[in-house]
Parts: C-alpha cells; structure tokens; sequence
C-alpha cells in the first residue's frame, strides 16, 4: 500500500498541476492525465506483455519493438523528472499513434489497430486544450485514407482477401472517421459547460468573498459608530444630568428662600420650571438606559418568572392600590436568560398596563406563557383604553407618544426600550389591542394584549 501510494504521488508531481494551482479547466485536464498514466502504466504492462510474446511468436517483430517503446515512453512520462507537463502529452499521444499505425501496417483489419486509433483521439480531445480537439479527428482520416491507398495499391502486407479489401476498409475506418469527429464535437462541448461551471463558480466565490469583506467592514464600522454613540450618549447624559440638577435645586430654594414674596403665579412658574427638569432628567435617564441596552446580554442564568413577577408587584404596590388593580399571573416557567433585560421588559408592560387604565374602571392584568416548539410565548393582557391599530406600529418607535404629557406622564422610550431587549434576546413582539370608543368613557371591551417570545 505505501509501494502504491508513493507511486502515485510521483506520477502527480510529474503529470499533474500542483495543488495550489488555480483551479480552471487545464488544472482538471491535468490531473485527468496524471490519472490515466497512474492506471495505465500497471494495465498496459499486464495487456502488452502477451501482445509481445505473440508479436515473437508470429514474427512480428516490429510490434513487439513498438510494444516495447510504447512502455518505456510511458516510463519516462511517469517518472522523469524536469520534463514539462504539455511534453509529457504529446510523447503520449505520438507513441499511441506510432502503435496503432504499426498495427494496422502489421495485421491490418484482424487487429486492433483501429481500437488505438480511436483511444488515441479520446486521450488526446481529453487532455489537450479545445483548440485542438479537431486535430486528431483530421489524423485519424489521414492515416485512414493513406491505409485505404496503400490497400488499393497493394503496398501494405496484408493478406490478399476480401477482409482486407479497399471496400472493407473504407466501411471499417468510415465508422472511425465518424466517431472521431464526433467525439471532436461531444466531449468539448461537455468541457465548456465544464469551464462555464467553473467559471461562474470562481466569479461567485469572487463576488460572495467580496460582499464577505465588505460585510465584515461594515459591521465593524457599525459596532465602532454604536460604541461611540454609546460613549456619547453616555457622556451627554451625565454632563446634561448636572446643570438639571443645579437648576432643580436652585429653583426648590428660591421658592423656599422667597415664599412669602412670591404669589401665586411665581410659585407655578417655578413648579413648571421644577417640573420640566424633572422630565427632562428623567428623559435623560431613560435615553442612557436605552443606549446602553444590550450591554449585558452575554450574561445569563436561570429565571424563576414567578419570583421575577412578585418582585415587579412589590416594586409597584402602591400603584397597584391606587389603580386599584388585579395582577392574575399563571404558572409561569423557569427560563435560562438575561434577567436584566427580562426584568425590564415586564416592568414596562406591567407599567404601561398600570398607567393606561380607565380612571372608572378597575384594571385587570392578567399574564401568561404558552411553551413552544423552540420557544416560550408570553403574553400580557390589560382591559385598559387600547391602541388604535394604525399606531400598532409607532408605540414602538423612541420617543413616539399616543397621549400628552399631561395625561399620561412619560418619556416615549418605555417600548422602544421593551422592543430592543427583546430581539436582541432572539425574540419578538406585537400586539393586539381594542381602542376605547369616545362614545364610552368607561371603556368597555378594550384593551391591549403584548405578546413576545424568548427562546428557549
């Protein structure tokens, strides 16, 4: 076995292109003759060694001769050195040729003279480019008529019967001279669909490699942009905190200070002033939260959702007593996540849920899970004043708000926020939702549903 494998590692780096080469149509021709040398050596030594013992039993000695040069040349091709590839070819081939001509001047039609007549041309389309693939079809005739004219003037010896006949040869080598030219044809065209495959093979790999790298660039550039965006922001919001801060605490001891000598107007145009610093802090806040989102997502574990829901309950009880609500929660899995996103995503829905209630109407919150095939599907369920279905879309876009500020507090971050957390866990979210008719202040039959999945 390692006698074999040797032998055929030398035929390759003699016969065939190396392996770094570019893989286009002259590296697979290449390699198609490495591969005919690698077996024919071994087969033609088995079928050539009766061919001469034959050739010296019937005095044909010529053949015999040419049976012998036919090996040594093959020989050469396999294992010498220093001889470029395209030689190595057309010594092959030529030697084919020689032994078919011998035969046929030998033995004529009783032999197989014709047979190598025709391998010589399928060896030859095979390995040479397609340019040349008429060449040996155009051999082929000539050898064919100058046998038919050396039958018809008796220069060959041949024995003089009717199988050796001009008819008989020129409805033998007629069939030759067909295949030749067809085989010229078939086998090229199969090439070039072969080169076209090739081709737009390497143009694909080109062009998908290309797309790779600018890809890759343009993740980068986003990941360097996002990175600096959250530097800024985080920045910004620090630097925005501090004046706030300073005017906030001014204003509250001008009104302290000065009390007495403010009436009434001065005193709401400081609790204005108090109050929008107050909101624009807490915009402040929320945006550094949303900029930030994703920063932890590597960091998983464990979730007890059941336990996580109390705790929301607990954070907002007094709300909850205010509003009056009934927060009903089903039995509720144990998920592996990232429990700083999730716990955001549940207190803005439980929170929004809380906010947008009928002042007349008890709320009535109800959550659920339903395990799927790869992931959970939950759900939070509210009979609060709705969503217009046209705005299904814009609650989740930053700083988008349905009501005013003076109706329902907030910044217009809270389901952005939500959103982001969710597919950057791998999930999902949408809604459901029955707008409140003006015609019915209580609000009866409305509400919003907000589903949203996690993996698994």
């Amino acid at each position: 076995m390692k006698i074999w494998r040797s032998y055929i590692n030398t035929i390759k780096r003699n016969c065939a292109s190396p392996a770094n080469a570019i893989k286009d149509l002259s590296y697979w021709r290449n390699n198609l003759f490495a591969g005919i040398i690698i077996f024919l050596l071994p087969l033609c030594i088995i079928a050539l060694i009766p061919g001469v013992y034959w050739s010296f039993f019937t005095h044909h000695y010529i053949i015999a001769q040419a049976d012998i040069a036919v090996i040594i040349s093959i020989l050469v091709i396999a294992f010498i050195k220093g001889i470029p590839i395209y030689i190595r070819k057309i010594v092959f081939i030529v030697s084919a040729y020689l032994l078919s001509c011998i035969m046929l001047y030998s033995v004529g039609l009783t032999g197989s003279g014709q047979l190598y007549l025709l391998i010589a041309c399928i060896f030859s389309i095979l390995i040479f480019p397609t340019k040349y693939s008429l060449w040996p079809a155009i051999a082929n005739t000539f050898i064919c008529v100058l046998v038919a004219v050396g039958v018809y003037y008796n220069m060959l010896p041949w024995p003089d019967n009717i199988q050796n006949s001009t008819g008989a040869w020129i409805a033998a080598s007629s069939s030759l001279v067909f295949l030749s030219f067809l085989l010229s044809v078939l086998i090229p065209t199969l090439f070039n669909g072969l080169q076209a495959t090739l081709y737009n093979e390497k143009n694909l790999a080109q062009q998908l490699s290309d797309e790779q790298k600018s890809l890759t660039y343009a993740m980068e550039m986003l990941e360097k942009k996002n990175m600096e965006l959250g530097q800024f922001s985080y920045a910004a919001s620090h630097d925005l905190q501090e004046p706030l801060r300073m005017v906030t605490g001014f204003l509250s001891q001008l009104e302290k200070k000065y009390e007495n000598m403010l009436d009434d107007k001065g005193k709401q145009y400081i609790w204005f002033a108090v109050d929008g610093a107050k909101r624009m802090q807490k915009i402040i806040i929320d945006l550094l939260e949303f900029s930030h989102t994703g920063s932890q997502q590597g960091s998983t574990e464990d979730i007890n959702l059941n336990e996580l829901i109390k705790e929301i309950q607990i954070l907002y009880c007094t709300e909850i007593e205010k509003k009056n609500a009934t927060i009903m929660v089903e039995t509720l899995p144990v998920i592996h996540s990232n429990k700083i996103a999730l716990n955001q995503v549940f207190q803005n829905l439980i929170s929004n849920s809380l906010k947008y209630c009928h002042a007349e109407r008890k709320a009535i919150i109800k959550i659920n899970a339903i395990e799927k095939e790869q992931h959970w599907q939950f759900s939070i369920n509210d009979n609060g004043i709705g969503i217009s279905k046209e705005d299904f879309e814009k609650v989740f876009i930053i700083f988008q708000r349905l009501h005013s500020k003076e109706k329902y507090p907030g910044t217009g971050i809270g389901l952005a926020l939500t959103k982001k957390n969710i597919e950057q866990m791998g999930g999902e979210i949408w809604l459901e939702s029955v707008e409140a008719r003006p015609d019915d202040p209580v609000g009866r039959g409305s509400g919003s549903t907000f589903y949203f999945t996690i993996k698994k």
